[in-house]
């Protein structure tokens, strides 16, 4: 059931509970805690950002017009951000193999000791919310999210 509401200059009851706005707190408490976890462990040029870009790349590589798309923001202002990841020696070019003149970007495989730092303070974070949460809510929560992102595009 859809609720709806009339126009006021109030912020109607519920807005603190709505789930889009749940979610949106959830993800930066997620991305302020990385950022954290990472300016620790001595990544300090890393931006909250740059983080999010960084979880924008798929494994075998991500089209700028595909990171701009997914961050939602131009392709020129995508590609600023991708050259300071590229000179900070996190990110490189690399031919599409699917058309010549796309570019893909992927991670530094070579990069070993962030992706293995980057990894571990996620487990580290998904402890946390476990620790919160109680393991069952942990995964009863991963359980839901995949469901709401899975969905049948029809349903959206």
């Amino acid at each position: 059931m859809t609720e709806t509401v009339e126009q006021t200059s109030q912020v109607p009851d519920g807005y603190d509970d709505n789930i889009g706005r749940l979610l949106q707190l959830a993800l930066r408490d997620f991305q302020t805690r990385c950022a954290e976890k990472l300016h620790a462990r001595g990544y300090t040029q890393l931006s909250a950002t740059h983080l999010t870009i960084l979880s924008y790349i798929d494994p075998a590589g991500t089209r700028i017009v595909t990171l701009a798309d997914r961050a939602g923001m131009t392709k020129q202002s995508m590609g600023d951000l991708i050259r300071e990841l590229e000179v900070q020696g996190y990110v490189e070019r690399s031919p599409d193999p699917h058309d010549k003149r796309a570019v893909m970007i992927k991670m530094v495989e070579s990069n070993t000791t962030f992706l293995a730092d980057a990894y571990n303070i996620i487990a580290e974070i998904q402890s946390e919310y476990a620790a919160a949460l109680k393991s069952s809510g942990v995964e009863q929560l991963r359980s839901l999210l995949k469901a709401l992102l899975n969905r049948n595009v029809s349903d959206k």
